[in-house]
């Protein structure tokens, strides 16, 4: 009995609850090996909920039990267990079929990036308006949770609301489009990406003045991957900003050049 407890070090505990096949006759070892990976699987799949809703639940456990035993959790913390697990999907054999499946992914992890966020103040329709009113020497912050993915194939907005709500039987609308998630207050927002907004977006992260960003929506071809998108409206873009927390209340200036 002494001899089997001298094997029960931490580290060799914890390569029995990592290990993709566990060795045989490890006892007890083997009931707490089985609970631990019965926990990561189902935190894996409820962190990326819009996969199981295309795929099925079979599935999505199947796909992240192959992904753990290549990725096992380095982090305690469940949140954080699956980072890499959009750019898995994108490569995995058995989802070649879908290959819009890791942005989806990609959208479930960017809402729980936003979930989790710092809290901040948002952008209040009088910092915006003297934002407007001297947009060559502003910048514009974006809000801690402010979190966004671009994909050029798909409509993966709608492929996101579709898993994430199990709707079947529908045919999105197929082109390039983006989602962007905030949370201003309490719950989670999101909304749809057009080329223009994501290139106004990207241009205040990369820490362009307002000015800058506007013009690098205006030169992005609006219709690119969709032709029914309608020009970029500024008026309506700058409601939508404001509706969602994008920004947090706190602006930037910059130095105009003698």
């Amino acid at each position: 009995m002494s001899q089997q407890h001298n094997h029960w070090s931490s580290a060799w505990l914890s390569q029995q609850l990592r290990a993709a096949a566990p060795q045989p006759d490890v006892g007890l070892a083997q009931i707490y090996r089985n609970t631990a990976w019965r926990g990561w699987i189902d935190a894996l799949t409820a962190q990326y909920p819009s996969i199981s809703g295309h795929m099925g639940d079979e599935w999505a456990q199947a796909a992240a039990r192959l992904f753990l035993q290549q990725h096992p959790p380095r982090s305690p913390v469940m949140l954080d267990i699956g980072q890499a697990y959009p750019d898995f999907l994108r490569t995995f054999e058995h989802a070649t079929q879908w290959p819009w499946l890791g942005d989806v992914a990609q959208a479930d992890w960017l809402w729980s990036r936003a979930h989790v966020a710092a809290d901040a103040p948002v952008l209040d329709q009088a910092t915006w308006l003297g934002a407007i009113g001297s947009a060559q020497t502003t910048m514009l912050q974006l809000h801690p949770s402010c979190h966004w993915h671009w994909c050029e194939q798909a409509p993966v907005a709608q492929l996101w609301h579709i898993g994430r709500a199990r709707i079947s039987h529908t045919q999105p609308a197929w082109h390039g489009q983006g989602i962007v998630f905030t949370r201003p207050h309490g719950d989670v927002f999101n909304a749809a990406l057009t080329a223009q907004e994501w290139a106004f977006l990207k241009a205040c992260a990369a820490g362009q003045c307002l000015s800058q960003a506007v013009e690098a929506a205006l030169v992005t071809p609006h219709n690119a991957s969709n032709p029914d998108t309608p020009e970029l409206d500024l008026s309506a873009f700058s409601a939508k900003l404001l509706r969602l927390g994008i920004f947090s209340n706190h602006l930037s200036q910059i130095t105009p050049h003698a």
